[in-house]
């Protein structure tokens, strides 16, 4: 795994256990356009269900956006690359840890059927990021065998 890849798998430590961590190595970021690309792999077991699915189900693919949106903001934030008025990085791990971050709109576009034990990618890009009331609002692009939008929140103000 390069440096990159490492860092992320270090942060994402801080709110996933490692068997549940389905990013495989970070293969792009851009400061430029504000994106990144990653490839992931969702094991077969262990399941939720009780004969477990053999494709990576959409539960599974939001998850994996998930990981791949706290890689992002928490790159961009590192790089001083985006104006977030929510936080630097040491808040944004904290708020990371204590589950004050969440997707707050989500319009995705399932293009194909991936079987688990699969490596795919997933690409996001930092459209847009704005203040409404007391969250602060990034705004994501998806692009691999997912399309569609995502907004990120964060409270400002540790509300």
């Amino acid at each position: 795994m390069d440096s990159l890849s490492d860092k992320a798998h270090e942060l994402l430590k801080l709110l996933y256990l490692p068997d549940a961590i389905y990013l495989q190595e970070v293969t792009k970021y851009s400061t430029e356009q504000k994106s990144i690309t990653g490839r992931f792999s969702v094991p077969l077991f262990p399941s939720y269900s009780v004969k477990p699915f053999n494709y990576v189900t959409a539960e599974q693919y939001v998850r994996c956006l998930s990981q791949l949106s706290y890689v992002l903001i928490g790159c961009l934030i590192q790089d001083k690359i985006a104006d977030f008025n929510f936080t630097n990085f040491d808040k944004f791990k904290e708020l990371m840890k204590n589950h004050k971050m969440w997707f707050r709109r989500s319009d995705l576009n399932y293009h194909e059927n991936i079987p688990k034990e699969t490596e795919f990618d997933l690409s996001l890009t930092l459209k847009e990021t704005r203040i409404a009331r007391i969250f602060s609002i990034c705004g994501l692009e998806i692009s691999g065998v997912i399309s569609g939008k995502l907004q990120f929140v964060a409270p400002l103000n540790n509300k």
